[in-house]
């Protein structure tokens, strides 16, 4: 078997031919001498290559009757690539072609001289398609199938803990040793697993003889239908700007192959679009040059502010890279030959200045940050759905793992036993309806400024974070709610929301619109209107309001989850002892405690309880 051929790759894992061709020798079919450096491939033509393609069909033709040479390009066209790859010079690459014709040619001559020669020089180029056939398998594959080994483990393990259906994470398993097992088949190496046998290459998979052509058609056939499609599910999972690269390329291939496609989004953005850009190639060369423009280099004692305007410039890139897209995809077909590979071009352009602003975001953050008289932070209703409360120290072992899953081997990951916790949605006894207060929750909750507040329905526990927002805790259930502050003026109702069994808890829209009145009408006089930001967006509630709720509900969320967490740990080991009304009291409240400090902490780092 051949081995496979050396080839590079691109840093999202997809294979490339190495080949480049240069306008200065685009001109010349003379094969240019050997350059001194290594990178000889790189001074080929293609004038002189596509010479060497049709020399060959020619010899191909030549040795089977009733053959044409165009008949055969395509075969000479791979038999010429595999040895353009495999050479080591120019020199090797056309000793290596003569030798390899003059092979053909010989064994053609001998079995033409004897009775059924006809026959052994058919099987012969018959092997050589199947080689070629194999080696063109490879190349297009090899890389999807070595990238699939390296983070199936990692796909299934992360599908087994967050997907609802456990036969997903099976599909996926089984699909992915189907790929190991057709990576075998074409000797293609890949990561060592030692307690995985179907990826373990024995002696006589490696020395095994070439596959017959039924088998690489076969092999060929499923790869094509389910390659990609696993590859794409795994990426989804694991690299999920790797996924979106590939969609790009998937759209840019279907508006080249499909004209219509071009021409009805070209229309629809024509309607549609009040602004009415101009999809033209001028315009798409315009957002391009000022992509590649670089940006000011960063100087010494720059002066206050440099960084900022840096950010914000590579902000406008960004943004940029959006109008490119969005240009790109309305050009027509023949103008989207002007700029090939351009959704990927511009897609890597804008990941890399999205990469530069993760770098730069916490030292901007502490730059712009707001202080009081006594230097501490002043919180921000944003402040509450961009550090979301998460639950630390305690997590199982498999979730905390999964970080670290390509670093750690096999059977390491085998002896991880991920611990279970009962789901807790209901406070057992702490706070519940009807019962009293136990006198030692009082001083705890007053070293975290928190109060407790009882009404007819429920009793349940007040955060407040400066005057951005506040958090409320009940018990019955195990519900968490994050809403803007509000402190309502007197003969204001406040935004409440009434459930069954007349439990209320605070509108998602509290502190967003204006309040009602006594009457029940809203008070919205102009005066207490005031502009909301979000994403870096200032605005009116009509029209942030509807996003700012849904933020909210997602910092809510989180907190409850990290709520039913905290007291879920009161169930299991020594909590699972506990057998009366007070044990299990005094367990909760240090579940609460726990919640408590992990809420001060979050949104306030240097958190010091009050004496």
């Amino acid at each position: 078997m051949t081995p496979l051929p050396a080839s590079t790759k691109s840093k999202h894992g997809q294979p490339t031919t190495g080949v480049k061709f240069s306008s200065s020798t685009m001109a010349s079919n003379n094969p240019p001498t050997n350059p001194p450096t290594n990178d000889w491939r790189s001074t080929v033509s293609q004038a002189y290559r596509s010479t060497e393609v049709r020399s060959i069909a020619a010899t191909l033709a030549s040795l089977e009757p009733g053959a044409t040479t165009a008949s055969k390009t395509m075969l000479a066209m791979r038999f010429e690539e595999s040895i353009f790859k495999a050479a080591s010079s120019l020199d090797d690459y056309k000793k290596c072609i003569q030798k390899r014709l003059k092979k053909l040619q010989k064994h053609y001559s001998k079995t033409g001289a004897t009775p059924g020669g006809s026959g052994a020089a058919d099987g012969t180029i018959t092997r050589e398609k199947e080689r070629l056939l194999e080696n063109e398998l490879r190349e297009k594959f090899g890389s999807k199938l070595i990238y699939i080994a390296e983070k199936s483990d990692l796909a299934v393990l992360v599908l087994k803990q967050t997907s609802d259906n456990p036969q997903q994470a099976d599909a996926l398993l089984s699909h992915a040793l189907k790929t190991k097992e057709w990576a075998g088949y074409l000797g293609i190496p890949l990561p060592n697993d030692n307690n995985d046998d179907s990826n373990n290459v024995d002696a006589e998979k490696k020395h095994r003889p070439p596959l017959d052509m039924g088998h690489l058609l076969k092999i060929k056939a499923q790869m094509e239908k389910f390659v990609d499609v696993i590859r794409s599910h795994i990426s989804k999972i694991c690299d999920p700007e790797i996924f979106l690269l590939d969609k790009l390329m998937f759209l840019e291939q279907d508006f080249m192959k499909r004209s219509s496609c071009s021409d009805i989004v070209q229309r629809a953005f024509a309607e549609h679009d009040r602004e009415c850009p101009h999809f033209t190639v001028e315009e798409m060369q315009r957002l391009l040059d000022k992509l590649r423009s670089p940006l000011p280099a960063p100087r010494r004692n720059q002066e206050e502010g440099a960084d900022v305007r840096a950010s914000v410039a590579r902000i406008d890139r960004i943004r940029t890279v959006a109008q490119a897209m969005y240009i790109y995809v309305g050009l027509s077909q023949g103008d989207k030959t002007a700029f090939p590979n351009g959704l990927q071009k511009t897609f890597d352009i804008g990941r890399t200045y999205l990469n530069e602003l993760e770098k730069e975001y916490d030292s901007l953050l502490k730059g712009m940050e707001d202080t009081d008289e006594n230097g501490q932070r002043i919180l921000h209703l944003e402040d509450a759905w961009n550090n979301v409360l998460r639950y630390e120290g305690g997590e199982s072992e498999g979730a905390s793992s999964l970080e670290d899953m390509d670093a750690e081997p096999e059977a390491k990951r085998q002896k991880v036993e991920t611990r279970r916790y009962p789901m807790v949605i209901c406070s057992r006894v702490l706070l519940t309806p009807g019962r009293c207060v136990i006198s030692s929750i009082v001083p705890v909750l007053k070293r975290k400024r928190a109060t407790l507040i009882r009404n007819k329905t429920a009793s349940y526990v007040r955060l407040e974070f400066g005057n951005a927002f506040e958090m409320n805790i009940y018990f019955v259930p195990l519900l968490v709610t994050v809403r803007a502050m509000e402190r309502p003026k007197e003969g204001q109702l406040p935004n409440m929301v009434t459930m069954a069994g007349e439990l209320t808890w605070p509108s998602l829209h509290q502190g967003l619109r204006p309040s009602l009145g006594s009457d029940g009408t809203s008070n919205d006089d102009g005066k207490d209107n005031k502009d909301l930001t979000v994403l870096g967006v200032t605005g009116p509630y009509s029209t942030l309001g509807h996003i700012i709720t849904k933020k909210l509900q997602y910092a809510s969320a989180q907190a409850t989850h990290v709520l039913r967490r905290c007291f879920a740990e009161t169930t299991i080991g020594k909590g699972a002892l506990a057998k009366s009304d007070f044990e299990v009291e005094i367990l909760e409240i240090g579940a609460l405690v726990k919640f408590l400090q992990i809420a001060r902490s979050t949104y306030i780092p240097d958190w010091v309880d009050d004496d």
